[in-house]
């Protein structure tokens, strides 16, 4: 059975961040950084320490462009679902909001010819809907940001940072505890 072009974008979008996210794992095992770490003894009961991954080459220039590839082909992939959906007819889009009553005004026009049942399961899946409500980290806002960021400009790879705020230990028995594994 032929694929509809909703389905022929996302599983290519897919198809990109599977390629996209091999050979991120390639490049971080593929010793292509080294590790610099610093101590800091701020006091008897407390060491500081700094983990700081160094590249030795560089990110693959491509990436922002493969990232940007499968953002908008994912995020193209709704757009003609709610084509298909209106057979054609009028303006559309799949709108994404994450303010309700911006939703009523500006995002109900561009699903106008689409059928009621399906009208209401692309409001349920906006972003406002999200519970516990924290829109601008539900997916299709995430989707949404990325896709008009990548319009404008590159997606930029970006490093991220994992603090362990208390290693301890006490006593010969060396009884290790850890409280809090926080950012990312």
């Amino acid at each position: 059975m032929k694929r509809t072009s909703a389905q022929q974008k996302f599983a290519w979008g897919v198809k990109h961040l599977d390629a996209l996210c091999g050979e991120a794992r390639a490049f971080e095992y593929g010793e292509r950084y080294v590790v610099r770490k610093e101590r800091e003894v701020r006091s008897p009961e407390e060491v500081l320490y700094d983990c700081f991954a160094i590249l030795t080459e560089p990110l693959p220039d491509y990436w922002p462009l493969l990232l940007g590839d499968a953002i908008q082909n994912i995020r193209s992939s709704l757009d003609h679902a709610v084509y298909t959906a209106a057979r054609g007819k009028g303006r559309t889009q799949f709108p994404i909001f994450e303010d309700p009553c911006e939703f009523q005004v500006k995002g109900r026009k561009d699903i106008t010819a689409v059928p009621a049942s399906i009208k209401a399961i692309i409001e349920q899946a906006q972003p406002f809907n999200t519970i516990p409500a924290r829109p601008s980290s539900d997916a299709l806002a995430v989707l949404a940001d990325l896709s008009n960021h990548d319009k404008h400009r590159n997606i930029t790879p970006a490093v991220s940072a994992v603090e362990m705020p208390a290693i301890s230990h006490s006593g010969a028995d060396v009884e290790i505890t850890y409280s809090g594994f926080g950012k990312w």
